[in-house]
């Protein structure tokens, strides 16, 4: 079980705001309580006052009219002792005649009676009866009220808070933590057991609101991992639909390219016949003393049609390659290398076409780890595309080069035709648009999701001649291994 710490700031927060709130409520009810005491004192005050007046201010006139000076003493002296009272004096032509006690309080409540004869009201008065009552023993006993309710309350507001803050822990801390904790753990591809608040039997058959979130927790687990589940079966499929159409779009490719193979088996398979005809008419003209120079003569030749056989295989070889369909291959390859075979691919088209191929490679080998093929199409594609887009007698431009700062290397293709219209530039990447007549719209979004696939980036940019520069960058890795495709 967790423990309050300083972490729990609901839990601080809350303690807070019920010390603050029971502080300010306990002042002001003690304020008023105070007051109201106060209030009640100084009636009391007032009403033994009036009771003095109403009771004795006759028979003390009396006493002062008739100069009976023992028994006005000791009735002043009778009075002064009631409570509060702390001085009576009879003051007389301006000085004090008669009196009992002495004023000792800071705080006082001076009352005055004139005194008259009995019945002779309008004659000149006798004297004046002062009563001077303090107030210090009535502040006294509020003050010792104030410390009693202010400790009062204060014991009883931190036992109050301490018994809801054991609350908040056992009925929600507690809880939340635990929440907190499946909530940090929860994993899709592996999910966990559902969260089970520590509660018994009984508080469970009453669901709470923490439980609704609980059962809400392990609700979403569930949801989210069949939604997992869903988006990988969809995504094992949108991945086998773009390998179907990328071998689709080599295909359409080495369609494109019948004249390169054609041009390329061609020679190889002239070469053997010129050969093997050459030996045929060596052989019929040969004479007996020839012999020996027609056997190693006839041993060069073979050795030059093996060759060409050989070359003919890589070429068959080559091709196979490219359009079959396969799993990727990840390899170590020099981007150079790579290069010169793509742009060997593609001679035939270029001439076709009227463009020349100009190739500004690295001096240095430049390795990047991907898998051939797919490499290959990429540029392939790019280089095609220039290549359609150029005027008969351009030049396009197949550079790389090695931008150390983020260790990666730049493969460009750059031409001098017609360039992207601003509409076409907003589309250029996505699947199935072209602006070609005959084309599938497949190549440019086929190459990006190939650039994307290792670690790289396709992007398009114009140029000052008014074309095009597709540039791919990839990581660079070491020179340890260069694969020639």
């Amino acid at each position: 079980m967790r423990t309050f710490s300083s972490q729990h700031r609901t839990v601080r927060r809350l303690i807070l705001y019920i010390i603050l709130f029971s502080s300010a409520i306990t002042l002001i009810s003690s304020a008023l309580q105070l007051y109201l005491e106060y209030t009640k004192g100084v009636s009391d005050i007032n009403a033994e006052i009036h009771q003095i007046k109403d009771s004795q201010l006759e028979s003390i006139a009396l006493n002062v009219q008739d100069r009976n000076i023992q028994l006005l003493q000791l009735q002043l002296d009778g009075l002064v002792k009631l409570p509060g009272i702390e001085r009576i004096s009879i003051v007389t032509t301006d000085r004090v005649k008669w009196r009992a006690g002495e004023v000792m309080s800071n705080e006082i409540i001076d009352e005055r009676f004139v005194l008259y004869q009995h019945g002779r009201e309008q004659e000149p008065p006798l004297g004046i009866l002062q009563i001077v009552v303090g107030l210090d023993e009535l502040y006294s006993r509020l003050t010792d009220r104030v410390y009693f309710i202010v400790i009062s309350n204060g014991i009883k507001t931190f036992l109050v808070a301490g018994f809801i803050l054991y609350l908040f822990q056992y009925l929600v801390t507690r809880h939340l933590g635990k929440i907190s904790d499946f909530a940090q753990n929860l994993t899709f591809d592996k999910p966990i057991p559902p969260l089970v608040l520590d509660r018994t039997e009984k508080e469970r058959s009453s669901p709470d609101e923490l439980q609704t979130v609980v059962t809400a927790l392990n609700g979403m687990q569930l949801r989210l991992g069949d939604e997992l589940k869903k988006r990988l079966e969809a995504e094992q499929k949108l991945l086998a639909s773009r390998d179907q159409i990328a071998h689709l779009d080599r295909l359409n490719s080495m369609g494109e390219m019948v004249s390169t193979i054609t041009h390329e088996i061609n020679q190889p398979l002239t070469a053997i016949a010129s050969y093997a005809q050459s030996a045929t008419r060596r052989i019929d003209n040969a004479r007996p003393e020839q012999q020996a120079e027609l056997q190693q003569w006839l041993a060069t030749t073979l050795k030059k049609i093996s060759e060409q056989a050989l070359r003919s295989g890589k070429v068959l070889q080559r091709i196979r390659n490219f359009v079959k369909l396969r799993a990727m291959d990840m390899q170590r390859l020099d981007a150079n290398t790579m290069l010169r075979e793509v742009s060997d691919m593609v001679e035939t088209t270029a001439n076709s076409n009227q463009v020349s191929l100009v190739l500004e490679l690295n001096p240095s080998p430049l390795y990047v780890e991907g898998d051939p093929v797919q490499l290959q199409q990429v540029s392939i594609n790019l280089i095609k595309n220039a290549i359609e887009a150029s005027h008969p007698g351009a030049q396009v431009v197949i550079s790389t080069c090695l931008n150390s700062e983020n260790n990666e290397v730049e493969l460009c293709i750059h031409d001098e035709g017609v360039g992207v219209s601003g509409e076409a530039v907003e589309h250029l990447f996505e699947p199935f648009y072209t602006s070609k007549k005959q084309g599938m719209g497949v190549g440019l979004s086929i190459s990006l999701a190939i650039a994307k696939a290792h670690n790289g980036t396709l992007k398009y940019q114009a140029n000052a001649q008014g074309g095009c520069d597709f540039t791919l960058t990839l990581p660079a890795v070491g020179e340890e291994v260069a694969y020639d495709v």
